[in-house]
């Protein structure tokens, strides 16, 4: 039996170009270049790693609306498209060849043993005027099955593809869960020319056997892959020892710890241009935040803000941040520990940040390996109504790794230099080690479990101001 999914796919060969929204008065980085006739266009549900028109991964919109255009510029193929959700409208720039962006509308066969499901992200080129898809590397190296040709990229057309696409898996083979030992060759007929060799023992489905040779399936990525193997290169599996224990990789958990103890949240009544910045590069426009929207407020330049998205169906790279200029009054509320405090129903802009710079000197550290007593550490505390430090010791950031965390309620001065606060929770309740800082007694002092970032440590340090 088979589930049927709704495709999202809107396609055209001979349409007009894409409406680009036109520059505002916020300068961009780079001017996009107008764009020729599309070869196809698209529209419906878009789940989408975000680009800009200079090529940076900004962000990913986890579910929203979108609509696209696949055209040639300067000899390569680009998606270039807008999309929107969450009170955001965000345009994308993505070179199909490198970035799986599309989605596949039908099943569809890679060569002879390779078969991708509705649904499956494939990467596109073009060939003599002719669209072809291909599946992603990444996909395929998730097995080892190591083939000694990358599977073929076959022909599509318009109607081929989709923006997104619910994954349709064709129904299970049923059969015999069988092994396969490092070494064995794998064929698309029984005895046929070998097309991959097994680089590990594998878990796979036995379908059937025909003569010295059994026909076997398995899965890359989404992809079904059916063959023949030997059967005596099917043996009993290896005896596991000990116990499987389970990890969150890094980005679970920043992502778990990303939330700060205390942010502002504002959101403006009308619509605001938006643009996107990586690091010290300069701006660029990237779409709108629609009024009602809410956003965190990370810093003031002038009568602009920096900015990054409330909700987690949005989120932003490292090293990138939003900024909008303000053009009404907005309104902002203190968030912390789930309780919110309105600071006002109307304010233009948060009071300009402040900086100041300190360095450190490590007098006890236990639990970090980088970083040994005598360890050089330098700081920046910045402060707009609380304060967010980033403490980095020999070349590891220790507290405020990401814009959503550093923060610590202080009592702040310019001129003369003060800070005193601290943050007196672990990463259990806060994503932050414990700190204490304090420029009147010249200390630092930091802890954190074992769950934390860098895990469990300790670590004393004296303060002055940076030269």
């Amino acid at each position: 039996m088979r589930v049927v999914a709704m495709v999202f796919l809107a396609c055209a060969c001979s349409t007009p170009a894409p409406v680009v929204p036109q520059p505002t008065e916020i300068t961009a980085s780079s001017e996009v270049p107008e764009t020729p006739t599309a070869l196809c266009e698209f529209g419906g549900t878009w789940q989408t790693a975000l680009y800009s028109s200079t090529g940076l991964n900004y962000g990913e919109l986890r579910r929203g609306h979108g609509e696209a255009a696949l055209h040639r510029q300067d000899d390569e193929l680009l998606l270039e498209g807008k999309a929107s959700g969450h009170g955001w409208e965000l345009r994308s720039y993505v070179r199909p060849a490198s970035t799986a962006a599309v989605h596949l509308a039908a099943p569809t066969s890679f060569g002879e043993v390779i078969r991708a499901p509705m649904g499956t992200r494939v990467l596109l080129t073009e060939e003599n005027g002719q669209l072809r898809a291909s599946l992603p590397a990444r996909d395929m190296l998730r097995l080892p099955l190591r083939f000694n040709e990358a599977p073929p990229a076959v022909p599509v057309h318009c109607h081929d593809l989709a923006l997104s696409a619910r994954v349709e898996r064709e129904a299970s083979q049923s059969g015999q869960v069988v092994h396969v030992r490092t070494g064995a060759t794998f064929a698309a007929s029984p005895g046929g020319p070998v097309l991959a060799t097994f680089s590990a023992e594998t878990s796979l489905t036995q379908l059937r056997t025909e003569g010295e040779f059994a026909l076997v399936h398995t899965r890359a990525g989404y992809a079904d892959i059916t063959g023949w193997v030997e059967s005596s290169a099917i043996v009993e599996p290896e005896p596991t020892t000990g116990r499987m224990i389970g990890v969150l990789s890094s980005g679970a958990l920043a992502d778990l710890f990303s939330q700060p103890l205390s942010r502002q949240v504002c959101r403006a009544p009308v619509d605001l241009p938006l643009t996107l910045r990586h690091e010290d590069e300069p701006r660029e426009e990237t779409g709108v935040v629609r009024a009602g929207t809410e956003f965190v407020v990370l810093g003031a330049e002038g009568n602009a803000l920096r900015i990054r998205p409330e909700s987690r169906l949005l989120s932003l790279a490292d090293g990138v941040d939003f900024g909008v200029r303000l053009t009404t009054d907005i309104q902002c509320e203190t968030r912390q520990n789930g309780v919110t405090e309105v600071l006002s129903s109307s304010r233009r802009a948060l009071p300009p940040a402040q900086l100041l710079r300190f360095t450190a000197t490590v007098q006890q550290v236990h639990g970090l390996r980088r970083v040994r007593q005598g360890s050089s550490c330098q700081i920046e505390v910045h402060h707009q109504r609380s304060c967010r430090a980033v403490i980095t010791c020999e070349g590891e950031t220790l507290f405020g790794w990401t814009d959503r965390n550093g923060f610590f309620r202080c009592d702040f001065s310019a001129d003369p230099a003060r800070v005193v606060g601290e943050d007196a929770h672990t990463a259990e309740q806060g994503g932050d080690p414990a700190m204490r800082f304090d420029t009147d007694a010249g200390t630092l002092t930091m802890r954190d479990i074992v769950t934390g970032h860098l895990g469990e440590f300790s670590l004393e340090a004296t303060l002055r101001p940076a030269p």
